[in-house]
């Protein structure tokens, strides 16, 4: 049996093996007595209720809603109305709902991928392989538990036995941790901040979460450094953008990809200190790049004289009278006119 309740505690979603599912209605804290009516009836055999989750569109409850064969939204505003929004179901347990990072979209899980459902229709599809046995969404991650015993999914592991165990940061696609247990997993439960895995011989484990700064000096070590900046800017940890783009243009001018070094330097401007950036550009004799550095330098307002006598010796070397002239027009600039 599937069991679901809204935040307010005034509807609960009961869904059975008949395919019957049903809607209670009342505040089940203070009334004796709930109405209630069939929100769902199945009337093949072998169809049954495998997940519920309530969701608010605008001031009305949806119940999403699914079972071993499809998915469905049901509205139960003034007008209740049902929408069949997705031609795949799931078994129990494989089902769940995400927050506000991936608005609230209901998710299922199939052994070829999991699979996301607006309460319009299909979202998006992850090809997430293996026999999955439980599904949670929290704090952004997808949690996957794969049974083991029923079939290896693509990561690879050669266990005959127990379950597998995969927390997904979906917004930033990368695997945040993943984890073989030698016996099956009962569920996972959030609570004080922390995740719980209950597992079948009894045993309760819990597993917390990184800081930021930890996860990213994580990613650095791996020189993952697009994942660091798409995980910095999805937790609003702007005080460590600066951080990452030198590392990244340190890494990327170590690899002799200048133009994609000076890119991220670009990034830095207003924090980091420009003499960083062009001595390295100056050694290199990597004038094109040092003056496209040096143009968004004064673009920003964070030019003084000196980088502007640099900028115009650039232009000259390169021999660029079109920019150069136009630069002179344009700006207002105080420069070393012998050094120039």
């Amino acid at each position: 049996m599937a069991v679901c309740a809204h935040e307010n505690l005034n509807l609960i979603a009961l869904g059975f093996k008949d395919g019957t599912a049903i809607i209670l209605k009342g505040n089940i804290t203070r009334d004796r007595q709930s109405r209630q009516r069939i929100i769902h009836k199945e009337e093949e055999q072998g169809v049954y209720i495998t997940g519920l989750a309530f969701r608010q569109v605008g001031v009305n409850p949806v119940l999403m809603l699914s079972t071993n064969q499809a998915v469905y939204s049901c509205y139960l505003g003034d007008q209740p109305k049902k929408t069949k929004v997705g031609d795949v179901g799931c078994e129990l347990h494989c089902s769940t709902l995400t927050d506000h990072s991936q608005d609230f979209k209901f998710v299922i899980g199939r052994s070829e991928a999991v699979h996301f459902f607006t309460t319009e229709g299909p979202a998006q599809c992850k090809a997430f392989e293996g026999e999955k046995s439980l599904i949670r969404w929290y704090r952004g991650y997808l949690i996957v538990v794969y049974d083991m015993t029923r079939g290896v999914s693509r990561m690879g592991s050669n266990s005959k036995g127990g379950a597998m165990l995969s927390i997904y940061d979906i917004q930033n696609q990368f695997v945040a941790y993943q984890t073989t247990i030698q016996t099956h997993v009962t569920d996972v439960l959030m609570e004080w901040g922390s995740l719980y895995i209950l597992l079948k011989d009894g045993r309760l484990n819990r597993l917390d979460e990184l800081d930021t700064k930890t996860k990213l000096e994580t990613l650095f070590k791996k020189n993952l450094y697009h994942t660091a900046i798409s995980l910095a800017r999805s937790q609003s940890y702007s005080d460590g953008l600066v951080e990452i783009f030198t590392q990244y243009g340190d890494h990327l001018y170590s690899k002799g990809d200048f133009d994609g070094a000076i890119a991220q330097y670009k990034l830095t401007i207003g924090t980091l200190e420009p003499s960083y950036v062009i001595r390295k550009f100056l050694d290199a004799q990597r004038i094109h790049n040092l003056t496209d550095y040096l143009k968004d330098l004064h673009d920003n307002g964070e030019a003084n004289a000196d980088h502007t006598t640099l900028l115009l010796n650039c232009y000259t070397k390169l021999k660029n009278v079109e920019q150069l002239t136009r630069f002179v027009r344009e700006e207002k600039v105080s420069f070393d006119v012998e050094a120039a």
